[in-house]
This record gives structure tokens, C-alpha cells and sequence, in this order.
């Protein structure tokens, strides 16, 4: 029976190899959506800044202009 648990021993390692690919995988993923969340954050935060900025420049345009005139 020897060669039984050998055999047993053997599938029991390549499952075991098998879930620690999938693991690494995952977590290889996942750290590359976080990654890809910072960026959209990042971009979602210079999308609010170049609007504020644009509206503040609005307002800067107008006083400006009644200035000139």
C-alpha cells in the first residue's frame, strides 16, 4: 500500500501546486487593480482641478473685460 499513499502524495502536491499558481495569479491581479484605481483617482482629481480652474478663469475673463471697457 505504500505505492497507494505515493500516489495520494503525489496528486495531494500537484493540487497544491496548482492552488499556488492560481493564489499568485490573484494576487498579482489584484494589486494591479489597485493600481489601476489610484490612476482613476488621480485622473478623476485633475478633471476637478482643471474645471475649477476653468471656472475660476471664467471669472477672471469677465472682470477683465468690464475693466477694458
Amino acid at each position: 500500500d505504500s505505492a497507494e499513499i505515493a500516489r495520494i502524495i503525489e496528486n495531494v502536491n500537484k493540487k497544491l501546486e496548482v492552488a499556488t499558481l492560481g493564489l499568485e495569479k490573484s494576487t498579482k491581479l489584484f494589486k494591479e487593480a489597485g493600481a489601476q484605481k489610484d490612476t482613476m483617482a488621480n485622473l478623476a482629481s485633475l478633471g476637478i482641478l482643471a474645471a475649477a480652474f476653468g471656472h475660476e478663469t471664467l471669472d477672471w475673463t469677465g472682470t477683465v473685460v468690464k475693466n477694458a471697457n
